[in-house]
């Protein structure tokens, strides 16, 4: 499966009746890169955890590939500590595929390649609190894609960045479109204009709009 839909689907925190956002129908696939753009406290989290599949909906359906164990969508956190759980980066990059029971053979050797892909190998040692902001994100991102996810979701993930590593999360997000389809999860106007999609979140509905 090459998509993500949801159909007609809305959200509901448990215990209040009122729906943080409803009928969404949308579609997510391999190789776009799409802005989910609104307004601070629009619902943008929320259905971006939803169609990670960390939440399910209160109604209508969301349908996701399927994998061994997981289902192929990578969630990249505003706060990076929020995400790192391991003792070191590179531990922190192996964690998810440890997960997987992937074979120690290939585990060392997507571990390398994406510790040397985003610039770690020297960092590979250092535990995840002793790093710049930008190489928390860094550390994230690859122990994301490390599990060759078929989507991406960046969760407001440049937010707290200085603008060099603003420029470099956004250029991986870039890059990831050529394996992976990409959300990217935005209150900033001119990060949401540069994407190829705009899914605008607002008053609890979500209007699709082509920017070419």
């Amino acid at each position: 499966m090459n998509a993500v839909r949801l159909i007609g689907a809305g959200y509901s925190y448990p215990g209040i009746t009122r729906r943080l956002f409803r009928n969404v129908s949308i579609t997510l696939e391999k190789g776009d890169l799409t802005a989910l753009y609104g307004s601070n406290g629009s619902g943008k989290t929320t259905l971006a955890r939803l169609i990670a599949g960390l939440i399910e909906p209160t109604e209508g359906v969301v349908s996701r590939p399927d994998a061994t164990g997981w289902n192929r969508i990578g969630l990249v956190m505003q706060e990076p500590s929020a995400q790192l759980v391991a003792a070191t980066v590179e531990e922190e990059i192996a964690w998810g595929l440890e997960n997987l029971r992937t074979p120690l053979s290939e585990m060392k050797s997507r571990v390398g390649a994406a510790l040397e892909r985003f610039g770690l190998s020297k960092l590979r040692n250092e535990p995840p609190e002793r790093l710049s902001d930008g190489e928390r994100q860094l550390t994230a991102i690859a122990a994301v894609t490390v599990m060759d996810p078929a989507f991406v979701i960046f969760d407001e993930a440049a937010s707290f960045l200085d603008p060099y590593w603003r420029k470099r999360i956004w250029e991986i997000a870039g890059e990831l479109r050529a394996t992976a389809g990409v959300l990217w999860v935005t209150a900033k106007p001119e990060e949401a204009r540069r994407c190829h999609r705009v899914w605008r979140m607002e008053g609890g509905t979500v209007a699709s709009e082509a920017l070419g």
